[in-house]
Formats: C-alpha cells, sequence, structure tokens
C-alpha cells in the first residue's frame, strides 16, 4: 500500500517571488493554484509588495534551501529581485525571470519571453532529471554605484532622451495606450520644438571615463548600457559585441534631434549610420559624472545633483537552458527506450 503525503509534508524546492504590483497580477492573469499544480506543491509562494516583504521573503527560501528561485513580474520586478538577492548575499543555484509586467525585455533576450506557466513547467522537469547538474548559462549583471551611496544592480541602462521620455510614461498608469501616446510623443517631439516631448532633446552634459580613459565628447542625447541585446522599447541597438563577460555593451548619441528622427529605425536595429555622432564601444568599466537622472531596467533613478555614477559587470546570473535541457531530456528517454 503506497502512503499519500499531505501538500504540507513536501519539501520544498522551487521559490516563486510574485509582485503584487504588477500589471499581470492585478488583471488576473497570474494564478497561484497553476503554479502549485505544475511545482507538484514543491514550492513556496510569496507576492509581495514592498522591498520589506521582498527581503524576508528571500530570506525565507533560503533557509529552506530552494534550489531554484522564480521571479513573476516584468523588468523591473526582477531588477528589485536581483539587487535584493546581491545585496543580502543570498545563494540560490539558479535564477528564472518569468513574464509578468509591461516591460520584458530580459525574458525576450534569454529565450524565456513565452509562457511563464509554460516556462516554469519545462524548467521543473528538466530539473527533476538532472538536479544539480541541470544545463545552465551565465547572464553578465550590471551593477550601478551612484556616489557613495548602495550600488543597484541590473541589466540595461539609459540616460539622456530615454531616462526622460520614460518619465513621461510613468506619469500615468501603465498601459499599451500609454505606451503608445509616449512612442508617438517622443517621435513627434524630435521633429516640433514645442511639441509637449520636445523638452526631452536637450542634450545631457557629462564627463566620461571608459576603463579609467577619459572621453572627448562631453554632450549626448543620451546613452544606452546593457549586457542585453534587446533594451527599453525592444530596440536592439548595440553595435559593439564584448570579447569576455565583464564587458558590456555601450552606445551614445550626439548627433542632433532631427538626426535621431530621420535614423531611428537604423539606430534602434543597430545598424549603423554614416557620419559622427554614434558613439560605440565594449568596455569593463564606465564612469559618468553628471546631473542627469537614469532608468535601470525600465525603473528611473532621479539624480538632482552632480554624481559619479559606476557601471561594471559585478556578478552572474545562472539560469537553466531551457534548449540544452529539453533535448538532453529527449536523448535521455530515447536511451532509457532503447536499452
Amino acid at each position: 500500500m503506497t502512503s499519500r503525503h499531505k501538500l504540507t509534508d513536501i519539501t520544498p524546492i522551487f521559490g516563486l517571488i510574485v509582485n503584487s504590483n504588477s500589471g499581470k497580477v492585478k488583471s488576473g492573469v497570474y494564478s497561484k493554484n497553476y503554479f502549485e499544480m505544475i511545482f507538484k506543491g514543491r514550492v513556496l509562494i510569496r507576492e509581495t509588495r514592498t522591498l520589506d516583504e521582498l527581503s524576508q521573503a528571500l530570506k525565507d527560501f533560503e533557509k529552506a534551501n530552494i534550489e531554484i528561485l522564480f521571479s513573476y513580474g516584468g523588468d523591473g520586478t526582477h531588477q528589485k529581485v536581483i539587487s535584493e538577492v546581491i545585496s543580502s548575499k543570498r545563494q540560490f543555484p539558479f535564477i528564472v525571470p518569468l513574464k509578468g509586467g509591461t516591460m520584458n525585455m530580459l525574458v525576450k533576450d534569454i529565450g524565456l519571453g513565452s509562457s511563464p506557466i509554460k516556462i516554469a513547467e519545462q524548467i521543473a522537469s528538466i530539473y527533476d532529471m538532472f538536479k544539480d547538474q541541470t544545463p545552465a548559462f551565465e547572464k553578465p549583471i550590471l551593477k550601478v554605484t551612484v556616489g557613495n551611496k548602495q550600488p543597484v544592480y541590473g541589466f540595461y541602462f539609459a540616460n539622456g532622451i530615454i531616462y526622460k521620455i520614460l518619465n513621461k510614461y510613468y506619469q500615468k498608469p501603465s498601459s499599451i495606450a500609454n505606451a503608445l501616446r509616449v512612442t508617438v510623443g517622443g517621435l513627434l517631439g524630435s521633429m516640433f520644438s514645442k511639441q509637449s516631448f520636445s523638452e526631452c532633446y536637450h542634450p545631457i552634459h557629462c564627463d566620461i571615463k571608459l576603463d579609467g580613459q577619459d572621453y572627448p565628447q562631453k554632450e549626448f542625447l543620451g546613452m544606452m548600457i546593457s549586457t542585453l541585446n534587446r533594451v527599453v522599447f525592444g530596440m536592439t541597438p548595440f553595435l559593439e559585441k564584448p570579447d569576455t563577460k565583464h564587458q558590456f555593451q555601450f552606445m551614445a548619441y550626439s548627433f542632433p534631434k532631427r538626426d535621431l528622427y530621420k535614423n531611428f529605425i537604423f539606430l534602434a536595429r543597430g545598424k549603423k549610420v554614416k557620419g559622427p555622432g554614434v558613439h560605440a564601444h565594449a568596455p569593463e568599466k564606465l564612469e559618468i559624472t553628471c546631473d542627469n537622472g537614469f532608468v535601470l531596467d525600465g525603473e528611473p533613478y532621479h539624480i538632482t545633483d552632480t554624481e559619479k555614477i559606476t557601471v561594471e559587470v559585478a556578478d552572474f546570473l545562472n539560469i537553466p537552458d531551457i534548449v540544452e535541457g529539453m533535448n538532453a531530456m529527449v536523448l535521455l528517454k530515447q536511451g532509457i527506450a532503447t536499452t
């Protein structure tokens, strides 16, 4: 006779952080029951609304020896989770971001952009078969330090025009209509000086050091820095690819705003544009001294005084490789079937 264990008797090996403020959660798309079912009860789920709740949840997960930490939300949610994990020096063998927010550039860039239920189910199956030998890949994480403040961590950084336009976006509730408003307004602002978005195109003044060397250009429309190929608004703008895992991608623009409008499609897709004004590098360390704020993974960080911002790769996210894992499962099952 087989014994039947109560759900509470099952040792959890998966942990799921859910951002209760996420649009997907508020709209009812997220279902706790679905995740409990696909994880077969072996999961701790924490729905968090504040950083204090997030910190406590991660503490509980580490105490429970969670093997795979799942994060459900958008880019901002994943940025907060990863920052808290690194800052608190908590250890989880694998971390998996799941699509559940307005901006989902991270999951799309690393191949986890489909249904979060499907992704979680596949990764749970792979882990059940391979345990700590689960195939995985590393994704570099940026460390962003403003002056002497505590660092924050993420994957894509932008200032200048991107920061200013996203501030316009956050003035209203997140929605497709609001995103369209900002996109159209941003393009019109590059053409008409009296349009409400035209102020976003005022240049910013920065002193920059790339790997310790002073950069001659001082005035920019904005810059983007990332360890991802895909960044805010789905752009893939980078021309210089890193040669080592400690380098990151850097793009800056210093041409007139009308040139940005004319070349936007090319720049957004990483196509070379003739003439000066496009600065592409792949440094290991970047120092920016200016009084302009920035966004990190879509989250705005405001700066009121001139500060030095240091950007460098500080850690690596260990993410289960679904393609390699599913292929390995097929081969293993075929091998078992033929013996």
